[in-house]
């Protein structure tokens, strides 16, 4: 019969009590059964510890582990931390220097705009005068247009006249050419006539001058020292030679002077004409 036991597996009092009112060979057969009962359970405690000591110890092994890599994981937050208020620090200065930057640009944008605003107002203003004035300039425009027309069609006109005036005035040119010519040729002939009366004058002169100096014996000297001047003048067109007959033959001379005279008009008509 299996003795009764506690809840560990231990003979309880009462079979303590029941063995000991036994005889002496139930009392040791009880407890040497007991003896090796609790030997056996002694054991199995022993294992039992050693097996939680080695457990523990792996477990306090890595606890241990595990809190170095806290205090590691702790140390290198803190650094980041540490690291991260920096940053923050550096972001809340650049935010602060953004802050004033940012108001003084929204400053100036502000201003900039209401600058913008009146040059656009003015801008509205100036295109509004510009399409006035062009509309004005485009009734010029048309204004001009119309009398431009005018004046080419005045022009077409003036250049066709223009063209009959031009050949009236070629045809003018070339009978004044002609008459010109036929002038020169007058005034040619003139010339020769001219130069042979003179001649002839002079050739009268000399022979008076030389029948006066004959004759005038009283007034010889006078008439010696006056000779050079006779002689000079006599060389001379038209005025010496008159000069001189003259004094010899006052018909000759008379007619002489009025045929010189004659051409010497005829030749200031011609060079007018020539002119």
């Amino acid at each position: 019969m299996s003795e009764p036991t506690d809840e560990r597996g231990l003979p309880t009092k009462a079979d303590d009590e029941a063995a000991v009112t036994g005889t002496l060979e139930e009392q040791l057969a009880h407890w040497r059964e007991k003896a090796t009962r609790q030997g056996k359970d002694l054991a199995v405690l022993q294992s039992a510890f050693e097996q939680f000591r080695t457990e523990s110890s792996e477990l306090e092994q890595q606890l241990e582990e595990e809190v170095q890599q806290g205090e590691d994981l702790l140390e290198k937050l803190k650094q980041q931390l540490a690291h991260a208020n920096e940053i923050l620090k550096d972001r809340e200065d650049d935010l602060r220097e953004l802050r004033q930057k940012s108001a003084g640009e929204l400053h100036q944008s502000e201003e900039r705009g209401r600058l913008l605003q009146s040059k656009n107002e003015e801008l509205t203003d100036r295109v509004r005068q510009l399409e006035q004035a062009n509309d004005q300039l485009t009734r010029k425009l048309r204004a001009a247009t119309a009398v431009t027309t005018d004046l080419r069609a005045e022009a077409e006109g003036a250049r066709e006249e223009s063209i009959v005036l031009q050949n009236q005035l070629e045809a003018q040119q070339e009978r004044h050419r002609e008459e010109n010519q036929r002038l020169r040729d007058e005034l040619r002939d003139l010339k020769l006539e001219l130069r042979v009366r003179e001649n002839s004058a002079a050739s009268s002169a000399r022979s008076s001058v030389a029948a006066t100096d004959s004759l005038s014996a009283d007034q010889g000297r006078s008439s010696l020292s006056e000779a050079p001047e006779v002689r000079a003048t006599a060389t001379a067109p038209g005025v010496g030679s008159v000069g001189v007959g003259a004094r010899s033959d006052p018909a000759s001379n008379d007619l002489t002077l009025r045929t010189v005279s004659e051409l010497l008009e005829l030749v200031q008509v011609i060079k007018q004409k020539l002119q």
